[in-house]
């Protein structure tokens, strides 16, 4: 199922990353938005959390709760779920409107060689 923003520009970035929601082979509310993956998961009480993943590349029906890590606190029901996925799929596309790319970097640390991206501003 792919979910349609409540809004979006109409520029070259709008749609990108789409937003993909669905559920999950163990039955939760999951999404996908570029990269990132996001599970709405059950806490004690009823409750539910945003739990997050990365680079999960099996279609969402094959998600399980244990390709989830991430924990970014409480969700309030479905609503907020969509609300949160939604904002970082904006957050997404206000960064690659910045124009900016990963430059990967090797760099000693105190704590050993460490190879991570950078971002850098294009232009």
């Amino acid at each position: 199922m792919t979910y349609a923003p409540a809004s979006s520009n109409e520029n070259s970035i709008s749609g990108y990353p789409e937003v993909e929601i669905g559920r999950s082979a163990d039955g939760f509310l999951v999404a996908r938005t570029g990269d990132t993956a996001f599970a709405m998961l059950p806490a004690s009480d009823g409750r539910h959390y945003l739990a997050t993943g990365w680079r999960i590349r099996r279609p969402i029906a094959e998600w399980m709760r244990s390709d989830f890590y991430g924990h970014c606190g409480a969700l309030a029901d479905e609503a907020a779920f969509r609300t949160k996925v939604e904002q970082n799929a904006g957050d997404q596309r206000e960064r690659r409107a910045l124009g900016r790319r990963e430059i990967w970097s090797t760099a000693q640390t105190p704590w050993g060689h460490r190879r991570a991206p950078r971002s850098s501003r294009t232009g």
